[in-house]
């Protein structure tokens, strides 16, 4: 009797490698799933499966979207790139709009503070801060205008810039723009919301070392094998991000908003906030093209909950502000006119101007002796 041999070989070969294949992914990914729950179990940061964790890197977030974020900052995660800055550079981390130099009693200095609405570096190169510069001009007011304001940054990264590098520059008034990358803590931690983002992202990176491309967890815990560091060792990596806080986003802007003004009067300095304006809140005829924006993404596609973020914690702040006679609300600026937005968040040229003459205003309204000098 012949032996029973398979009809197609050939077939018969290929079943047999994809099965081979099958196994060994199998084996692999049990492996990597043992290697995640061993260095989980010991207080170690596991890897994503099978992912590199650059390649998670959140395209929205402006340290990745653009050259001109790409200097890190070791207090407030990244910072501008001074090399692909289109204005004049005035210290690390500002913009210099006005004199460079300041004359004693009669150059008046302002610093601003906020994200990218106060930032200058979009498609228009402008930014609330230029026009009030050209509006003091225009009333013969000597000005001298420091833009700290970086796309992303929340009240955190503001009141720690503030702490840090605005007082040393003694300025004669701070002035803050902000609200919007506060709500929802979407560029913070919500348990840790003094940290950024890709402040996570670097100190995860320091922590865990370089991400492997394939079997990231198997190939860490190999890493440490090798390298003899005892899992179990007190002198292990990990990251502490402080006390954990449990409060909305709305309360946590409030927070920083109350240590800023805290910070500057114990110096001396005037300090003022607004609160900005944005589509989805307050009084604004809103167009069709603006509500577009406000419900996609910039790919187009189609959101879900952001207006709800953007409402919960506008109602939120805004009654809030009402208790900080230096918070002024300037969410329904824009009450009057139409297509003020050419996105989700920022204002056109035409609601720059706007919204710039509004703090001119209050500035004008409440510091007319410094205004004066």
């Amino acid at each position: 009797m012949k032996n029973a041999m398979p009809r197609n070989p050939k077939a018969f070969k290929l079943i047999s490698v994809l099965l081979g294949i099958g196994l060994a992914l199998g084996l692999l990914l049990f492996v990597e799933f043992i290697s995640s729950y061993i260095l989980k179990s010991k207080g170690l940061n596991p890897y994503p499966f099978f992912i590199n964790a650059t390649a998670k890197q959140n395209p929205d977030m402006p340290i990745f979207a653009r050259r001109a974020y790409t200097f890190y900052d070791p207090l407030l995660g990244y910072a501008h790139n001074p090399a692909m800055i289109r204005d004049e550079w005035f210290a690390p981390g500002f913009v210099l709009h006005g004199k460079k130099e300041v004359e004693q009693g009669k150059t008046v200095r302002i610093v601003a503070l906020g994200g990218s609405t106060t930032d200058g570096n979009n498609a228009f190169n402008l930014s609330w801060s230029k026009v009030l510069l050209r509006l003091m001009e225009e009333r013969g007011i000597e000005a001298q205008i420091l833009n700290g304001g970086v796309a992303g940054y929340t009240s955190s990264q503001e009141l720690l810039k503030l702490i840090r590098d605005v007082l040393p520059l003694e300025p004669d008034i701070i002035v803050s723009l902000d609200g919007v990358n506060d709500l929802g803590y979407v560029h913070a931690i919500p348990e840790h919301p003094m940290v950024h983002e890709y402040q996570q992202y670097v100190m995860e990176y320091l922590a865990n070392g370089p991400e492997p491309y394939f079997l990231p967890n198997t190939i860490h815990l190999l890493n440490l094998s090798f390298k003899r560091v005892k899992l179990f060792d007190d002198n292990r990596r990990g990251i502490n991000y402080g006390t954990t806080v449990n409060i909305t986003s709305a309360k946590e802007w409030e927070r920083n908003v109350r240590m800023m003004h805290a910070v500057s009067e114990e110096y001396g300095i005037p300090f003022l906030v607004f609160l900005q304006p944005t589509l989805g809140v307050g009084k604004y005829n809103i167009s069709k093209e603006e509500e577009e924006k406000m419900l996609t993404n910039d790919e187009g596609k189609k959101i879900s909950g952001y207006l709800k973020l953007v409402r919960d914690f506008y109602q939120e702040a805004r009654e809030s502000c009402k208790g900080m006679p230096y918070c002024i609300d300037l969410v329904d600026v824009f009450h009057t006119q139409q297509n003020l937005y050419y996105d989700k968040r920022h204002p056109t040229i035409k609601g720059y101007e706007i919204l710039s003459s509004a703090i001119y205003a209050e500035l004008a309204k409440r510091y007319k002796g410094i205004l004066a000098k």
